[in-house]
């Protein structure tokens, strides 16, 4: 069973502890539909987002409606969740957030 702790409204899972020492520039996470692998993994990409100035993050996935059925609406509920979200910030055409420090995350 998964360790969890409760971390700014956001629960901090054992399999995140394993995707934030992974260190690689491409990280492959292998695994099936609905494993969990990209509630995960947003997390640490706005981590990574908010921490590193001028960073540019790249979500891709097979299409459009794909990624605003799936990544897309867990990254929102995220920063929403952990009071991170800004409506300003979030360009709807783009499907980019901009963060305060220069670094975006686009889908």
């Amino acid at each position: 069973m998964a360790t969890v702790k409760q971390v700014d409204g956001f629960k901090y899972t054992t399999s995140i502890k394993k995707l934030r020492r992974l260190k690689k520039r491409i990280r492959v996470i292998p695994g099936g539909s609905s494993a969990g692998k990209t509630f995960s993994i947003l997390p640490i990409l706005i981590d990574q987002a908010i921490k590193n100035k001028g960073l540019e993050i790249s979500v891709v996935s097979e299409s459009i409606p794909h990624l605003r059925k799936g990544a897309v609406k867990d990254f929102l509920k995220i920063l929403k969740v952990t009071n991170r979200y800004d409506d300003s910030k979030w360009n709807r055409t783009l499907l980019t957030y901009y963060f305060s420090n220069g670094s975006y995350i686009e889908f």
